[in-house]
Parts: C-alpha cells; sequence; structure tokens
C-alpha cells in the first residue's frame, strides 16, 4: 500500500473521527441504565413479562395489543403470565379463554436445544390446554435466526401451522413498545420511564437510536464534501466509495495484523506464569489439558501452545471429570478471556454452551459450596474479585501493564494465589460430580 494512500486514508479516518467527537458533545448527554447492566436473555423475558402484566380497569391492554402486532386473533379473560417457569421463556396461559401463547426468547441467539419447543408444549397441555390451542412464537433481534428442527420437530411444526410463528424486536417488539406510551395513565411516571428506557435500549442494539441516524446524517455530509462528491454523477460517486471502500479495509488490515503483533509480544510476558498455573496443577495427576475455545484439545508442544496461547480464548481444562447434560460433555475449565485487544480475564469455571438449563444447574452448583461467581452468556465462572495479590484484584485483565511487576517479577507467588482458587473449585467441583 503506498505510502500517499496510507497517509490520505489516516488523515480522511482523523477527520471524521474528529467531527464525530464534535457531533458528541454537542448532543444531550446519554444514558441508559439497562445498558450499564449489560442485560441477558432472561432479563429480557422478565421485562417483557412485566409489561404483558399491566392492567387498566381489568383490561391487560398491553397484551392486547402485543397480540395485535404479533397478528393473534386473540383476547384475553384471565391470563397467567410467567417468566422461566419450567423453563419456558415466556408462557401466557389463559385457561378461561383456553389457549396458552409460549413465547421462545432468541434475542442473543442461544442454541436451540433438543426437542425444546417440543417439550413446552407438552408441559402445557399437561396443563389442561388443548394442543390446538397452543401458539408458540419464536422471538429473535432480525428474524433472521430460523427455529431448528431439533427445537421443532417438523411434525409439530405441521400441527402447529399458523399458530407458529416467528417474531423479531425489529418488527415486532420495537412497534409494540413505541404504541404503549399513549395507553398509560398520568400517574403511572416509572411505567412510562420504564418503557422509554427499554425502548432505547432496543434502539441501541438495533442502531436505531435518534442520535445514531443523526450523527449518519451529518457524517454523511462531511465525507461527500471530504471527497467532492457532489462534483461528480451518480457512477462516479459509486466508484470512488468503492475504491476509498478497499483502500480502507487494506489499511484495517495492516493495522490489524500490526496490532495482532504486538498483541502476541504482551501474551509473552505472561506466558511463563501460566506454564507455571499448568504445571503446578498437574504435579499430583496429569488430568489438565490446555485446550483452544475450551472443547479443542490443543498439544502438549511448544509450537502448539505458543500458537493457541495467542488466540482470543486460549486455557485449559481438568478432563478426568466430566458432567453430561443436555448433550455437552461438562468439564471445569480455565480460560484466558480475550475481550478487548490485549485484555484477557481470567475465568475458572462451568463453558456453559449458552443453554440456559446448564447455566442455571451450574450456578446452583456454585451456589450450594458458598463461591462466589460471575455469569455470563456462555460461562458460570469464579467471580475475578477472588484472584486478589498485595490488595490488588489481578484476575480482570492478567495482561494490564500496571501488574507486570506481579506476574512478571513475583510469578511464583501470583501462580499460588490462582492455584488456591482453582483447586478450591476443583475440589467441590469432583465431590459434585463424583460424590463419595
Amino acid at each position: 500500500m503506498e505510502t500517499m494512500i496510507i497517509d490520505e486514508n489516516l488523515e480522511l479516518a482523523k477527520n471524521i473521527s474528529d467531527k464525530i467527537s464534535e457531533i458528541k458533545k454537542s448532543l444531550p448527554y446519554h444514558l441508559n441504565i439497562i445498558d450499564e447492566l449489560h442485560i441477558n436473555e432472561n432479563a429480557h423475558s422478565r421485562i417483557l413479562s412485566k409489561l404483558l402484566q399491566y392492567q387498566e380497569n381489568e383490561r391487560y391492554i398491553f397484551l392486547e395489543k402485543f397480540f395485535d402486532h404479533c397478528n393473534l386473533q386473540l383476547q384475553p379473560e384471565k391470563p397467567e403470565i410467567t417468566t422461566e417457569k419450567q423453563r419456558i421463556d415466556i408462557l401466557i396461559m389463559d385457561k378461561s379463554a383456553g389457549y396458552a401463547v409460549i413465547i421462545e426468547n432468541k434475542v442473543n441467539y442461544a442454541e436451540d436445544q433438543n426437542a425444546q419447543i417440543k417439550r413446552y408444549v407438552d408441559k402445557v397441555i399437561k396443563h389442561g390446554i388443548s394442543e390446538d390451542k397452543i401458539y408458540v412464537l419464536y422471538l429473535t433481534r432480525w428474524g433472521r435466526k430460523i427455529v431448528s428442527e431439533k427445537s421443532l420437530p417438523n411434525d409439530l411444526k405441521g400441527k402447529l401451522d399458523k399458530r407458529y410463528k416467528p417474531i423479531n424486536f425489529n418488527n415486532h417488539i420495537l412497534p409494540w413498545l413505541n404504541s404503549l406510551i399513549g395507553f398509560c395513565r398520568f400517574k403511572d411516571t416509572q411505567l412510562i420511564a420504564a418503557i422509554q428506557q427499554y425502548t432505547d435500549f432496543i434502539k441501541g442494539f438495533l442502531n436505531q437510536r435518534n442520535d445514531t441516524q443523526k450523527i449518519y446524517q451529518i457524517m454523511k455530509k462531511e465525507i461527500t464534501k471530504l471527497l467532492k462528491l457532489t462534483d461528480k454523477n451518480i457512477r462516479e460517486q459509486t466508484s470512488l466509495i468503492q475504491k476509498k471502500i478497499a483502500e480502507v479495509n487494506e489499511l484495517q488490515n495492516v493495522l490489524e495484523n500490526m496490532n495482532k503483533d504486538l498483541v502476541q509480544e504482551i501474551n509473552e510476558t505472561r506466558k511463563p506464569f501460566i506454564k507455571r498455573l499448568f504445571n503446578k496443577l498437574n504435579e499430583n495427576n496429569k488430568c489438565w489439558e490446555y485446550r483452544s475455545a475450551v472443547i479443542n484439545s490443543v498439544s502438549n508442544d511448544e509450537n502448539s501452545i505458543d500458537e493457541a496461547f495467542n488466540q482470543p480464548y486460549f486455557g485449559m481444562a481438568y478432563t478426568k471429570t466430566i458432567y453430561k447434560m443436555e448433550d455437552k460433555d461438562l468439564t471445569l475449565s480455565i480460560e484466558l478471556q480475550n475481550n478487548d485487544g490485549n485484555e484477557k480475564k481470567f475465568l475458572c469455571g462451568i463453558f456453559t454452551y449458552n443453554n440456559k438449563a446448564i447455566q442455571e444447574k451450574m450456578e446452583a452448583f456454585f451456589k450450594s459450596n458458598d463461591i462466589k461467581t460471575a455469569t455470563a452468556d456462555w460461562w458460570v465462572y469464579l467471580h475475578p474479585d477472588n484472584y486478589q495479590y498485595d490488595g490488588n484484584k489481578i484476575g480482570y485483565n492478567i495482561n494490564d501493564p500496571k501488574w507486570d511487576q506481579y506476574f512478571i517479577e513475583q510469578t511464583d507467588k501470583v501462580v499460588e494465589v490462582f492455584y488456591d482458587q482453582v483447586v478450591k473449585v476443583l475440589n467441590a467441583w469432583k465431590k459434585y460430580v463424583q460424590p463419595s
């Protein structure tokens, strides 16, 4: 890539970045509480369920509007609306009216489980609801995720027919939320605020916030000016934009490779810590093995370890004690989770495959052993607060340069800290899987 083209595109990127910063300063300060809480699918289900339960003069007005937006010809009489009961994300069961609506929430693209929806339908039938009065709504972010046959077998899908409906946040939930404020009572100020916050949050992950659109329109004008597009016809504009995209992509590839080289240099400073921890864990028996992305074994030779160590999800697993659940082999695992560039969070826990049933089971396991944990969509793990050295919490990012004095100069002592915590979890795990 020619130096002149590099300079030109770096200057363009700087001008755009400066302009965006300038625009953001002029915008109102934005704070969305839900953004800061980093909610998962379960939290979405709880919020939606709470809204559906709203009544005014014994009318479930929000539920009525929800049915309208989902094109369901149903009228609420005495609905019971539950969340996570019998593992069903949201269940609307109206025995008086004789129907039930199952909502399976896949907003974060969780994997379909074997016979998942079939099991839910069977559970509802046991409550006395006729199969031909059961509706299934498969809720996704954009509508691009399709239900799998393993979750909803074709024969059941055929029986449900039009009573199975794929719905999504973009075309159904967001328009429904936008319609609710007008039905709120003046005194329901907290409800109105909650709807506004949740609506804004959804617009955020759908890239539809007003601020985002405003920035785009302003930047569109700025780029038109910088590239002098107004002096060209449409074909010339398209050609120039495509050329600029190719140049920027090439520049991005160069920068990403440079960053990769730098990250590898940073990783090298932590490799002795990981190897010593691995060796210490294997002192009594050789049950720990190196892994990549938890499930992929890594050969215990220098070249393989070095290559895997620089990948985003390198770690190790205790292979002697395996717990089988939901067709998955669960092992106690360690992962250096690369969340952002050179950041590596130390995770020690159970990889849950983004499976709700597994996650709940593992949370219960840790709680029963009085072990403080943290939870992500794919993990239940020992809370990073547990790794403390010299009064510092060093498990959140072991690559942080301010910890160099510990991980490089006092490696053995730091290894002891992590080793003690891992062994604490390991002992509980072995008793859980192989009780005496």
